[in-house]
């Protein structure tokens, strides 16, 4: 397959490979080699192999989106891009391992604690040009136990609001770069 576009609730690939190196070739460049954009589709041990653009991006108000491991290597931009701000975006989130690509993840804050909540499973995200994770889309809300560890460092252009009830634990060695004005927010 060279690219996949999902717009169908409960569409499913499982154990493919999808390879946008191919889209060099047609001028297609900075393609998408996934984008989400229904709910409840399910990715199961897929295989991305990019060059012309990213790995998967899961956007729109979507929500039930499962993504159970797989591999995302190579590709100019982002190997997973989440612009979705949901809470319900993920009902099973298994992190693909990630490397080759410019950014390994960039996701809003809010959701974090889905496909970053430990040194485990951000190390799926090492092995790329930036070993970054950007944090965007507007104030994020921690709702749970979010571990940040010194694992890779995170980029955030917003404010983190960190609810009543809900626990972030900064590892030491973790590192946290805010744009200006911006930072953590403890709510009462």
């Amino acid at each position: 397959l060279r690219a996949v576009q999902f717009t169908s609730p409960g569409s499913r690939m499982s154990r493919s490979t999808v390879d946008t190196t191919l889209s060099l070739l047609d001028g297609t460049q900075g393609t998408n080699a996934i984008n989400v954009l229904a709910s409840n589709v399910i990715l199961e041990a897929d295989t991305v192999r990019g060059g012309a653009g990213g790995g998967i991006q899961v956007a729109g108000n979507i929500t039930g989106v499962r993504i159970v491991g797989g591999r995302i290597f190579g590709g100019g931009l982002t190997g997973m891009f989440i612009t979705s701000t949901s809470r319900q975006t993920f009902a099973q989130y298994v992190a693909p391992v990630i490397t080759g690509a410019f950014r390994g993840l960039s996701t809003p804050a809010n959701l974090l604690p889905v496909v970053a909540r430990d040194s485990a499973m951000v190390s799926n995200y090492v092995g790329n040009v930036r070993d970054t994770i950007p944090v965007s889309g507007g104030a994020g809300i921690v709702r749970d136990t979010l571990v940040l560890s010194g694992v890779l460092p995170y980029r955030s252009s917003s404010y983190v609001n960190v609810d009543t009830g809900s626990f972030l634990d900064v590892r030491p060695g973790a590192r946290i770069a805010f744009a200006d004005s911006q930072g953590i927010n403890v709510m009462n």
